[in-house]
């Protein structure tokens, strides 16, 4: 089992990692064109030097926090499924649409190739279809095949 003091030096090693740590980088070119980079200022002969300060927080990287990513993963995700439910839909209505229109090119040929054509009116009774609104109820069938069969 771990002691109190080992406890307390990993506490301790955490804190130190989460400090900000601070360089000063120089960068020069030598006389051979050679671009060097270091802690130490450059001998002479050095040309163009340059002070560069290396600011670094392990709290604060460079790349996008762990929320932020997390937040555009769920909005992916969100995303990705409403594009699903859109396509399901889609599909759902091509399905209904192909359904429809073999049921009205089904309905346009029995009006056409059937002999006398029997519905049932609003009292449930039987009636058959005169030439009229035999014609009339084909208009109807052809109508429903081009609006439903594009």
């Amino acid at each position: 089992m771990p002691s109190a003091s080992s406890h307390l030096l990993l506490i301790l090693s955490l804190a130190l990692l989460a400090i900000p740590c601070h360089a000063e980088i120089t960068r020069w070119i030598d006389k051979d064109g050679h671009v060097h980079y270091s802690d130490q200022p450059p001998s002479s002969g050095a040309q163009k030097i340059q002070q560069l300060n290396i600011h670094s927080s392990p709290a604060q990287s460079p790349d996008t926090s762990w929320e932020q990513k997390d937040l555009e993963l769920r909005k992916r995700l969100q995303q990705s499924e409403e594009a699903q439910k859109k396509a399901d839909e889609e599909k759902k209505a091509l399905e209904t649409k192909k359904h429809n229109c073999i049921s009205a090119r089904s309905n346009l040929l029995t009006l056409q190739n059937s002999g006398r054509i029997m519905r049932y009116n609003a009292a449930g009774e039987r009636e058959y279809l005169d030439d009229t609104a035999r014609a009339a109820a084909i208009d109807e069938a052809k109508q429903a095949v081009d609006s439903w069969c594009q």
